[in-house]
């Protein structure tokens, strides 16, 4: 494992924190290769995508633990 973020909680996020979840996906939906897409995306969609990801990553971090994340974010 690498240690780069695999849950919005080692980001300082939420699943259930939705307006700073929007923020940050309407900040993602201004850049310019989001349109190269295979299906068009919405705010809503990136959004459930985001906790999406954050369910899964959090299962993997039961599994496999936060000892990568830690290692590479150690001071």
């Amino acid at each position: 494992m690498i240690g780069l973020p695999v849950h919005l909680g080692q980001l300082g996020l939420g699943p259930d924190d939705t307006q700073a979840l929007r923020a940050v996906m309407e900040k993602a939906m201004t850049l310019p290769y989001i349109v190269n897409e295979p299906s068009p995306l919405t705010l809503d969609i990136l959004v459930t995508a985001a906790q999406h990801a954050h369910t899964l990553g959090q299962e993997i971090t039961q599994r496999a633990g936060e000892a990568p994340y830690r290692t590479l974010h150690s001071g």
